[in-house]
């Protein structure tokens, strides 16, 4: 395995951000702004954007839309969980209209600016700790305040959001068991108490990613269970999004989650997976779209297991995160073709893009806020399903698609062909995920000895 991974680093020359491991929680995000000394400013880190952007006049007119809903996560609430409860102003802010930080000291305005795109649904990741600092205590009035201020903001311009517990189903780092069923059960009791008839509300997604709990999707399915009672205690209205056991993903749905079935008495239930579309389905695009093994339908390929399961039992599904990066067209082709599924499955209502926010800011992976005032080539392809008006144009990079290096292309391929040889699909194929995943460990080991330790967001 190592002598595996040595040759792969050497043909692939590639380094790139710490990230969490292939089967590990989505994305670990090391954020873009930090916080020094006592005065609770947050500051930006460099954000300069790799390329020169180019904008060419004009909008495009919005397209029919579909009826689906389609929408945006707005990071801020659960950055800086190295420090929990934290400091809000200074290790986390709630992304309503106006907030102020150091990436828009004029005011963040970017749910404004998404509306005006069509995308309706606002998917704002909160921590637990934060609304509920101690388990069974009462919710932190301060917080609640705060995201109710999300959502009147919303409601303002007919957006919604979805509430969501950002936490991997964890609690102050401890994975959850059954025994923690009805400390789950009484966080959304309390949560929806404070939220029930908002009409900026959509629902309540139980939790982000949860994975590596003891006992498994078994304990998973007990405390969805008890997080939809919870809910019901007080609230019979907004939707509740059961998210699926290991991180929700779309393409490992039917093996981990075939028997995630709750009872709702209002049959107000959709579950919610998350779809990227990177070698190892976490989003962090390690690799580039040849070397990672990329084609234009894998976005395609990657959400059947989720769609087809939802066909089979008779539910209804939600996307709640998906995405790509900008530096190559043939991304944007693929994320095309996933939403052209997502737009016509009748099971599936909407899906909701990774992601904006007043930390998250633009340029940066992923990344959906307008850069130089105009929309991002994601935007885009998404706003033409949203219905929205689409400014086209803007590039990170003056050169489109960015070529990989020969050798990581040449790796890529090499894979590829190994895999058709042996008759194992992308998904399952045991070449590329023993090479590409002992490169990744071996980078992981050369970075933690060689830099220093920084904050997660």
């Amino acid at each position: 395995m190592l002598v595996l991974s040595l040759v792969l680093a050497l043909a692939l020359g590639l380094g790139g951000a710490r990230v969490a491991g292939a089967d590990g929680p989505g994305r670990t995000y090391v954020p873009l702004v930090h916080v020094q000394g006592d005065s609770g400013k947050v500051l930006a880190e460099a954000a300069q954007s790799p390329g020169p952007a180019r904008s060419d006049a004009g909008e495009v007119p919005p397209r029919q839309a579909s009826g689906k809903l389609y929408g945006v996560n707005l990071s801020g609430a659960e950055y800086t969980p190295s420090s929990l409860p934290g400091v809000l102003g200074r290790d986390y802010v709630y992304p309503y209209s106006g907030v102020r930080t150091s990436l828009y000291p004029g005011g963040y305005q970017g749910a404004a600016y998404f509306a005006a795109k069509g995308l309706r649904l606002l998917r704002v990741p909160v921590r637990w700790e934060r609304l509920q600092p101690v388990a069974f205590g009462p919710l932190s009035a301060v917080d609640v305040a705060e995201l109710r201020r999300v959502l009147d903001d919303a409601a303002s311009r007919q957006q919604q959001v979805i509430v969501e517990l950002h936490n991997f189903g964890a609690y102050y780092g401890r994975k959850l068991t059954v025994a923690d069923g009805a400390q789950f059960a009484d966080v959304w009791a309390k949560l929806a108490g404070a939220l029930v008839g908002h009409p900026g509300l959509y629902g309540y997604e139980l939790m982000n990613e949860p994975g590596d709990l003891p006992g498994g999707s078994a304990t998973w399915k007990v405390l969805a269970q008890a997080g939809v009672e919870g809910v019901r205690r007080v609230d019979r209205q907004a939707w509740v999004l059961v998210p699926g056991y290991h991180w929700q993903k779309a393409n490992t749905w039917r093996e981990y989650n075939e028997e995630l079935l709750v009872e709702d008495p209002v049959g107000k239930v959709l579950y919610a997976a998350h779809v990227y579309f990177d070698w190892d389905a976490t989003g962090f695009h390690r690799y580039g779209y040849e070397a990672g093994g990329a084609y234009p339908e894998i976005g395609v390929e990657r959400v059947r297991p989720f769609v087809e399961w939802l066909r089979a039992h008779g539910v209804l599904g939600i996307i709640t995160e998906y995405g790509v990066v900008d530096r190559d067209e043939r991304w944007l082709t693929v994320l095309d073709n996933f939403l052209r599924v997502v737009d016509s499955e009748e099971r599936v209502v909407g899906a909701v893009a990774w992601a904006a926010g007043p930390l998250w800011g633009t340029p940066r992976e992923l990344g959906l806020d307008p850069l130089n005032g105009r929309d991002q080539p994601q935007m885009q392809v998404i706003a033409r399903y949203a219905g929205g008006t689409v400014q086209p144009g803007v590039r990170r990079s003056a050169i489109s698609p960015r070529e990989e290096p020969a050798a990581a292309t040449a790796v890529g391929r090499a894979i590829a062909a190994a895999c058709q040889a042996i008759g194992q699909p992308h998904e399952q194929c045991l070449v590329r995920r023993v090479l590409l995943t002992g490169w990744s460990w071996l980078s992981d080991r050369v970075k933690t000895f060689s830099s220093p330790s920084r904050a997660d967001g």
